[in-house]
Formats: structure tokens, sequence, C-alpha cells
């Protein structure tokens, strides 16, 4: 990846859930904008989207494979930005689902763009900390980018703070462990 582009990561499990389809059109929609996927993990879809990058010579979408855990920090500092995708499918539970990858996202301190449903949605405007869109809308997810690279390059740095800020406040441990007490009435 050129220093002067863009570097979105995904990180974590590559598989069905990350809706493919949306994910590949979002990378062939910014093919020649200076954008960068970098996907760091592996999973069920992984040989599948790397087939078609390289099918469709998409030089935008780099595939790290899998990292240990220890590792993780250098790659949320290399990014400028995270993708989180879920699939559009026509499941009821998808509009309330909270992947463990957007608490990642958040504690690393980068700003988000999703293409995910309600839940999510809700969690990264009540952040400030990001973009989202619907589960596959890779079409506004593009303009999303394009105008977030145009307009807002100053105002990253400050969504990836609200992102860790939001972290801290309801994600952590202590804070967890303090909600559970609450809820089963137990004094600590």
């Amino acid at each position: 990846v050129r220093n002067d582009d863009f570097t979105i990561m995904m990180i974590g499990s590559i598989n069905s859930g990350i809706g493919v389809p949306g994910v590949l059109s979002l990378c062939e929609e910014l093919k020649n904008d200076k954008v960068h996927f970098v996907f760091v993990g592996g999973g069920s879809e992984e040989d599948t989207m790397r087939r078609y990058a390289k099918e469709h010579k998409l030089k935008n979408a780099l595939f790290i494979g899998r990292k240990p855990f220890s590792d993780m920090p250098y790659y949320f500092e290399q990014a400028d930005a995270l993708l989180l995708s879920l699939s559009n499918k026509n499941l009821s539970h998808i509009d309330v689902i909270i992947p463990a990858r957007l608490q990642s996202y958040l504690s690393a301190g980068k700003p988000v763009f999703a293409m995910a449903g309600k839940g999510v949605t809700e969690i990264i405007n009540d952040a400030q900390c990001g973009f989202a869109v619907p589960s596959g809308d890779y079409q506004t997810m593009t303009t999303v980018i394009r105008d977030c690279l145009s307009k807002c390059n100053n105002d990253l740095s400050v969504l990836g703070n609200n992102g860790r800020k939001y972290y801290e406040a309801h994600f952590t441990k202590a804070k967890a462990i303090d909600d559970l007490c609450r809820l089963m009435n137990i004094k600590k």
C-alpha cells in the first residue's frame, strides 16, 4: 500500500456472514481511487475473495491472512479506517447483531465504515465514530468513502477518538461486570 493511499482494513474472520458480495463490490467500485482494502484474517470465504480479487484485477485488495492476536495492535495502527460488513440476507436477527469485531474496532480508536444492520448503525451514530449504511449497500458506502476522503480527512481522528471513548464507556470488562451486577442486584 502506498503512503498516500487511504487504507481501510477489515480485521477478523472472513466468512459468509460478512456479506462477501458487498465487500468485493465495494473494492471494485473504488479500484481506481486512492483507497486500499487490507484484509487481516482467514476463514471460509478467504480463498473465494482472493480468487475474485485476482480474476478482477483488484490491486486495491490485499490479503494478509491469519495473524496472531498479539499482532493486532500493529495492524490496527496501520489502518486509516476499519470496515465492518454484515450479510444482507433476510434474517430477522441481522438488524440486532452487534459483532465483537465492532468492539475491537472501537477499542482501536479508528473510524468505522459499516455496511450492517440497525444495531451496528445505532452504535456508530451514538458514538459518532464513523459511517453506517444498510448491509450490502456498497453503492452508498462508495459515495460515503469518496465524500469522506474529499471533505473530512481532518475529522477522521476525531471519529476514531469518539469510538475509543464509547468503548471505554460501554464495553470494557469492568463496565460489563458492573452492568451485570446491577442487573442482578448484586452489590460489589
